[in-house]
């Protein structure tokens, strides 16, 4: 076999390949498999994120506890809302960052303080939370990760304020201060239960 002969073979080739994983692609996305956990405007928030994906941009709702599993990155686009149902909160044992301005408030009219648990950091989760108004949770967010996790430019308000332990902001240690946690600054806004 001559070399332009096997240039053309090897040719055919490289491009039956790049065909048969394209059509896999696209009969993968078809039937329902999940390439990311992404949940545009409109959606509602699937329990369990297992996969990376984006939250927003626009109006976006949880029904139920929404767990992010360890290893999974989860990005909120800016100008997204996320609307929480009473009694729902996040629990992070990934990734859960954003860049804002975002929003998590309660689904529910009239707004009553405490109607939605919060975000909580799980141990050994990671994340950051930039330009985020986080309003009417028992607890905005509950930081139970040493690793630092940087709440900036961001307002947090509304929280319940009545005992027992409730606050904008909850720091539990395991024996390790986490970083993101101010010292010696107790009080109703924020709540440091260990280390």
């Amino acid at each position: 076999m001559s070399n332009s002969s096997r240039l053309i073979v090897t040719t055919i080739l490289a491009l039956a390949i790049a065909v048969a994983l394209a059509l896999v692609l696209v009969l993968a996305t078809g039937t329902g498999v999940v390439l990311a956990e992404d949940h545009p405007n409109g959606d509602v928030i699937s329990p369990t994120q297992t996969i990376d994906g984006t939250w927003g941009p626009s109006i976006i709702t949880a029904t139920a506890n929404v767990t992010i599993d360890p290893g999974v990155v989860i990005t909120i686009a800016p100008n997204t809302t996320v609307l929480v149902a009473d009694g729902v909160g996040f629990t992070v044992q990934g990734d859960l960052h954003s860049d804002g301005p975002i929003t998590f408030t309660t689904a529910s009219t009239p707004a009553v303080p405490g109607g939605w648990e919060g975000i909580t950091y799980a141990d050994g989760s990671n994340g950051y939370l930039n330009e985020a108004t986080i309003e009417y949770g028992v607890h905005a967010i509950v930081l139970s990760t040493t690793n630092p996790i940087v709440i900036s430019n961001s307002i947090i308000r509304y929280s319940k304020q009545a005992p027992p332990a409730a606050s904008g902001l909850r720091c539990d240690g395991s024996g390790t201060a986490n970083p993101s946690c101010p010292s010696g600054n107790e009080s109703q806004g924020y709540i440091n239960q260990g280390g």
